[in-house]
């Protein structure tokens, strides 16, 4: 049996088809923040269990407090922005049949793939056995487990599609809030960094990914992609040690497709044709960047930038440095 667990503020508009996206499942829970547009009313007229909880600016703590009221074991983690797209049937049937699936392996958390952008799609942390993890990070929120080593499978057929609307996200502000109490919070850190990014002050986001980096070598989880977004900023800005940072990132797991096209893109505004013609070489035999769970041991494809893995995309490349 399965609860779906949404946290909302003001999704009216999205609300409803994000919950007719999942069919009929046991239980949704949708726990509102704060909302002022009607969003409690289309949850409850949906058939949702709606309740209300403070929002005390901490993602983790505010899916907690969503959670307590789950029924069952299974909780999938849900947002009014996505949908969730099955290949054949219906979703609660696929829902179904994945956590089944789960219970023969003896898999208590399940990765279901996700379409951030028409270019990005990655599997993602989505089912998970509610007495076996918990919530940590007030900002970007991640699922760590509560005791043991836990074991994770990746379950096809489905594929939750991100439909964002323009909207300030405040991720910087927030990570920058908790960052007072926990300064040397790489995870904080990060996002604090990314946030930046994402709002293109890149004069202030420099500082935040050396910060970042400048953290404990054994925290691998982003460190090729913040060493890409350093290079990225500190070419923009005309700053020097950008090439040593792309070189960083393209040399992560194996290569990083995603960092050699921005690398490409330095040496050939340069004009160093020759170096550009070197990573366009590499870049062919460069696989999706992966992510490993140490809790787990699971380590699947975690960040795809179609385009950097198009083949198109390096023809053109050299025809640019031939």
């Amino acid at each position: 049996m399965l609860s779906v667990v949404l946290i909302v503020k003001d999704e009216a508009p999205r609300l409803r088809a994000a919950l007719a996206s999942v069919g009929s499942v046991p239980e949704v829970i949708v726990c509102d923040t704060g909302s002022s547009d009607g969003t409690l009313d289309v949850a409850a007229g949906a058939g949702a269990r709606v309740f209300e909880t403070v929002w005390t600016h901490d993602f983790a703590a505010a899916r907690t407090a969503a959670q307590r009221h789950a029924r069952f074991q299974w909780v999938m983690r849900m947002d009014a922005d996505e949908r969730l797209e099955v290949a054949t049937g219906r979703a609660d049937e696929w829902i179904k049949s994945a956590i089944a699936r789960a219970e023969r392996e003896e898999a208590d958390l399940i990765y279901v793939r996700r379409r951030y952008s028409p270019t990005n799609e990655h599997w993602f942390p989505r089912i998970f056995r509610a007495d076996r993890f918990r919530w940590a990070h007030p900002v970007h929120e991640v699922l760590l487990p509560v005791a043991e080593r836990r074991r994770a499978i990746a379950v096809p057929g489905a594929v939750f599609v991100h439909r964002p609307i323009p909207r300030p996200r405040g991720y910087a502000e927030l990570a920058a809030r908790h960052l007072a109490g926990h300064p040397k919070s790489p995870h904080l850190r990060y996002y604090l960094a990314r946030g930046l990014w994402e709002a293109g002050r890149l004069p202030e986001c420099v500082p935040a990914l050396r910060a970042f980096l400048a953290g404990p070598a054994d925290y691998r989880f982003h460190r090729g992609e913040a060493h890409r977004m350093l290079g990225v900023a500190l070419a923009t800005i005309g700053e020097e040690d950008a090439e040593r940072h792309l070189i960083e990132a393209a040399l992560a797991d194996g290569g990083r497709a995603e960092a050699i096209v921005d690398l490409v893109r330095l040496l050939l505004a340069r004009g160093e044709r020759a170096a550009a013609r070197r990573w366009i070489a590499l870049a062919a035999d460069a696989s999706p960047p992966t992510e490993l769970a140490p809790w787990s041991g699971w380590q699947r494809p975690y960040l795809l930038e179609g385009p950097a893995w198009d083949i198109r995309t390096w023809r053109a490349a050299w025809r640019s440095a031939a």
